[in-house]
């Protein structure tokens, strides 16, 4: 669900926050860019990860504007029907390469996810661990 979709004041891009049953994230657009930003609780615009950004072709204002909208609603879309948050982007952004609107993307939302996955996993013992007095 697009929890909100909102111009960005002082950069004329746009900033939407995405809550749905396989991931939360947030994509920031602005005339040369848009990227994927993924957290945890609420969104507050101050604890989140960067894991993805695309570089957008030559776009108008406008044009950049419905392409955010588009990529939020499809993002959305993705996560709905159970896609993780790096199978999203690699669909949004990989169509968006091919189409000629992204110039290149840089997806890391796999690596990343993993990473975090396996700090918060339980330890294993060690040899250390099991040795006695």
């Amino acid at each position: 669900m697009i929890v909100f979709n909102r111009e960005r004041f002082f950069f004329g891009g746009r900033c939407g926050v995405i809550h749905n049953q396989s991931f939360r994230s947030a994509l920031i657009t602005d005339s040369i860019s848009a990227v994927v930003l993924t957290f945890s609780g609420e969104w507050d615009g101050k604890n989140y990860n960067p894991v993805a950004e695309a570089l957008l072709c030559k776009l108008s204002r406008q044009q950049v504007r419905k392409i955010h909208d588009v990529f939020l609603d499809e993002l959305d879309q993705c996560g709905a029907d159970g896609l993780d948050l790096g199978g999203a982007i690699e669909q949004v952004f990989g169509r968006a390469r091919h189409k000629n609107i992204v110039s290149r993307y840089q997806n890391n939302a796999g690596m990343l996810l993993a990473a975090g996955a396996y700090a918060f996993a339980k330890p294993r013992a060690t040899i250390a661990d099991s040795a006695g007095p």
